[in-house]
């Protein structure tokens, strides 16, 4: 079974039609005060089969497990919340 979410950001990565600026990723980060981090579709440099791997603002890589993964919009419109069950519409 192909997993949505990995097809999603192997998608942003290669099709050169996304505009990957547009993309946002809302996530759990554990030690920060809100308890979530966010990340655009500019960030992502790989993508494994249980997450994806982005560069930070400081310039090193950062493993987030798609499990992690709260809501990603893209061009202001929600295509995946995790909470609503919303997915990829």
């Amino acid at each position: 079974m192909k997993n949505p979410m990995r097809e999603y950001f192997n998608k942003l990565l290669w099709d050169k039609t996304v505009d990957k600026k547009q993309v946002k990723v809302k996530f759990v980060s554990r030690g920060t005060s809100t308890q979530t981090d966010m990340f655009t579709g500019e960030q992502v440099v790989r993508v494994s089969r249980d997450g994806v791997i982005i560069l930070t603002e400081s310039g090193t890589e950062k493993y987030i497990p798609y499990h992690r993964i709260l809501e990603i919009t893209y061009s202001g419109k929600t295509v995946f919340n995790k909470k609503e069950e919303k997915y990829f519409v």
